[in-house]
Formats: structure tokens, C-alpha cells, sequence
């Protein structure tokens, strides 16, 4: 029972170190385009990507910029785009 417990326990860190470098990807995503050093990046391959859109949009939005999933055809996981919202005025 007790190795059952320690496996879960195992398991579980594992889901939880997965999740934060993808919100970790994402988030330098959101922060490569909101500084106009891109207009569009894809992170591929997000395991988590309903969960990682939901911790990110807050600050995707204060970014003003849009995170959008692309699902596989299989729903294994997700491709996740960043993209500007809106064109912005070319710097001088």
C-alpha cells in the first residue's frame, strides 16, 4: 500500500514538473511577442494544454496579445499559437 502511495506521489510530481515548464514555454511565448520581437509563435507538442491556457491568459490579455490552441487530430495534446492581437505601428 505504502509503494503505492510513494508511486502515485511520484506520478503526480511528474504531471506537476510537465505543467510548469509548458506554462513556463507559453509564457516566454506571450512575453517574445508582446515585446515585438515576434508577431506569431507556436509552441508544439503541449501535453497540457487546456491547463496551460487557462493559467496564461491572464497574462496573454494583459500582454494584449491571443493564445489559441490548435488540438491534434487525436486530442493528445495541443500546439499552442501566440500571436498579436492587432497590428502595431512599426517602431521609429
Amino acid at each position: 500500500m505504502a509503494a503505492d502511495v510513494e508511486s502515485g506521489k511520484h506520478a503526480s510530481e511528474q504531471v506537476q514538473a510537465q505543467l510548469d515548464r509548458e506554462v513556463e514555454l507559453v509564457r516566454g511565448a506571450i512575453r517574445m511577442v508582446a515585446s515585438g520581437a515576434s508577431t506569431r509563435v507556436t509552441v508544439g507538442g503541449i501535453r497540457f494544454g487546456e491547463a496551460v491556457i487557462r493559467i496564461c491568459r491572464p497574462l496573454a490579455t494583459s500582454a494584449d496579445v491571443v493564445i489559441e490552441p490548435i488540438w491534434g487530430a487525436e486530442e493528445t495534446g495541443a500546439d499552442v499559437v501566440v500571436r498579436q492581437q492587432r497590428l502595431r505601428e512599426p517602431r521609429t
